[in-house]
């Protein structure tokens, strides 16, 4: 058979674009299109391994290296934990492709398919490549809005982006009427942001402690009280500039403070957990409370 490696790019890059919007859905994670793209793309060129003479071990270090560097730019970083879930659940579901791949190629041998380490390659027609990323993008489609009915059954889940000083993060959000936080002195409601996150945003959540009590002020930095089934303690908050949400109005960011969690998203899936009391519907009050 003869390999176009110009098809055999853009076929993996394609399925490995699929597979990351996967990953994505199923960790909760807000994807950025342009790393995704980045990603894909690398994926594609990845796929020239089917021309080297490899095998067994070293084959499986080249895919297990290709999938940490996919993972790394699609996602980043984001903590230890966290990038391992992120490329542990590409991984499976990249083996879970290819098997499925080989076992079509092993038993079935179409006319045109190759597989090879792990890598698939049609010799299909350029109509035949449309035809084929729109049937996997209405099925993505399909499973990723099952996923957000099961979101809404489970609580209310927000896509948030958060700004501060010029720059801003988004997310996703669980509404928790369980959140009852508030900050002592205000009364304002807060928000649990996973601290990496918020840190994009306000770096000094990291070190509160080493600000001056007026530097402290100034920011607007707070310790808030918190207490759960299985801990209690301190967590440091903050004023953030703004927070807003395509998917429902919430009160002012004024009325907000921002409490920064280690290790939440790692813990609950979640890149923040919002209060009832944030959502400009559910309190009409909260502006006036929080001064």
């Amino acid at each position: 058979m003869v390999i176009y490696a110009d098809i055999l790019v853009a076929l993996n890059a394609l399925i490995d674009y699929f597979l990351l919007r996967s990953c994505g859905a199923i960790r909760r994670m807000p994807l950025k299109r342009g790393r995704l793209l980045c990603a894909s793309l690398l994926g594609g060129v990845a796929a020239l391994q089917i021309f080297l003479p490899v095998r067994g071990v070293w084959a499986i270090l080249l895919s297990a290296g290709s999938g940490i560097l996919l993972c790394a730019t699609a996602f980043g970083f984001g903590g230890m934990w966290n990038f391992l879930r992120n490329v542990l659940c590409l991984m499976g579901l990249s083996f879970a492709c290819s098997a499925g791949m080989y076992g079509l190629w092993f038993f079935l041998r179409p006319e045109g398919m190759y597989w090879h380490n792990g890598y698939v390659y049609f010799d299909i027609s350029p109509m035949e490549f449309v035809v084929l990323t729109l049937l996997t993008y209405a099925l993505l489609t399909v499973g990723w809005r099952v996923l957000q009915r099961r979101d809404r059954r489970e609580g209310r889940v927000l896509r948030i982006r958060l700004t501060h000083s010029g720059r801003s993060v988004c997310g996703r959000g669980l509404v928790d009427s369980g959140n009852l936080l508030r900050e002592p002195l205000s009364g304002c409601p807060v928000v649990v942001v996973d601290e990496t996150l918020l840190a994009e945003i306000q770096p000094q959540i990291l070190h509160p402690e080493q600000l001056t009590p007026t530097e402290a002020v100034q920011e607007g930095f707070r310790m808030v009280q918190f207490q759960t089934m299985h801990s209690d303690g301190c967590m440091a908050a903050c004023r953030i500039g703004g927070i807003t949400s395509s998917d429902a109005k919430l009160i002012p960011a004024t009325a907000l403070y921002a409490a920064a969690c280690p290790g939440l998203k790692a813990r609950t899936g979640w890149d923040m957990i919002l209060p009832a009391a944030a959502l400009a519907e559910d309190t009409d009050s909260e502006r006036s409370r929080c001064t």
